[in-house]
């Protein structure tokens, strides 16, 4: 009997024993598991994974993770990076700040060049004074990398283009053009000369022309904005409802009833039409400058992606 019970405390012995010691090495591998991931090499490669996923403000989180965490090796990319994050969240001084750290902090040429790339990228953004063009040229210098210092020429014109300067701009990006010679670089020039030419001769239409062209004629000023659907809707509502007006009065004299209510919208459409005429010059006008405006911004979010 005592066997017995000797034998049953074994058993429940051993099977408190296995489970916990089966959970202990659970408890130690999810530790390992910790350290592991805390080790600097992965802190970094997880905030290049998710600086890659477009994620830049958690990958900006990681790389502060990997720079408070006192590991110094390194220490310039993460700056460049955070950099590339700020500036990619629309944040251009806190960009510009980053860069400067990493151009202070990097020995290597390439490195050093996108950073101070990066940097005028976030200059140009940030600026909103006229500061920006001599920086550019004083930093452009320093650029070993002949693609970077051809596209830190070009940052210039892009600077003009930018601020509505057209004449300077398209002087800027001749200028360029004996430093950038032939290749990609090419392509942006073109484009950047192309958005300077439509700014110096805007295709912009005359409210006042627009008016005095559809008081003559019927339509005639929203054709002249390129409207052509309204241009004939309104010369058919107009000219329709005079001749019924003038067919009302024919008949029946000042009397007609008809001759009066189709005069009177005769007059009416008339008068709205050469008004309506002005608005669609005006919002022919907004519209090209908004789509300029568009287009300068997306050649420079272009040019500064990198």
């Amino acid at each position: 009997m005592m066997a017995l019970s000797r034998i049953s405390w074994l058993v429940a012995g051993i099977t408190l024993w296995v489970p916990s010691r089966g959970f202990s090495q659970g408890q130690a591998q999810n530790a390992d598991s910790l350290r592991t991931y805390f080790t600097p090499e992965n802190v970094l490669r997880f905030a290049d994974f998710l600086f890659d996923q477009g994620d830049y403000e958690r990958a900006a989180c990681e790389y502060e993770r990997y720079r408070l965490s006192g590991w110094q090796e390194k220490s310039d990319y993460v700056a460049f990076q955070l950099g590339r994050c700020e500036l990619r969240m629309g944040r251009p001084e806190r960009a510009a700040a980053w860069f400067l750290e990493a151009m202070e902090a990097t020995h290597r040429g390439s490195l050093a060049d996108s950073a101070r790339f990066g940097y005028l990228c976030a200059r140009m953004r940030g600026d909103k004074d006229l500061s920006f063009p001599p920086v550019a040229l004083h930093h452009r210098e320093k650029i070993g990398d002949g693609a970077l210092k051809c596209r830190a020429s070009l940052l210039v014109a892009l600077y003009y283009l930018d601020r509505g300067q057209w004449q300077e701009a398209r002087e800027a990006a001749l200028q360029a053009e004996g430093i950038c010679g032939n290749g990609v670089a090419s392509e942006s020039l073109a484009r950047i000369l192309e958005l300077a030419h439509r700014g110096e001769a805007p295709a912009l239409k005359s409210p006042e022309l627009a008016a005095a062209l559809s008081l003559l004629v019927p339509g005639a000023g929203k054709l002249y904005v390129g409207r052509r659907g309204d241009a004939l809707y309104s010369f058919l509502v107009v000219t329709t409802s005079s001749w019924l007006a003038y067919e009302g009065f024919h008949q029946q004299g000042r009397k007609s009833l008809k001759g009066w209510i189709f005069g009177g919208a005769t007059v009416f459409f008339h008068f709205g039409n050469v008004y309506g005429s002005a608005v669609a010059a005006r919002v022919h006008n907004e519209g090209f400058c908004e789509e300029l405006r568009r287009a300068i911004r997306a050649e420079v979010d272009r040019h500064c992606r990198f």
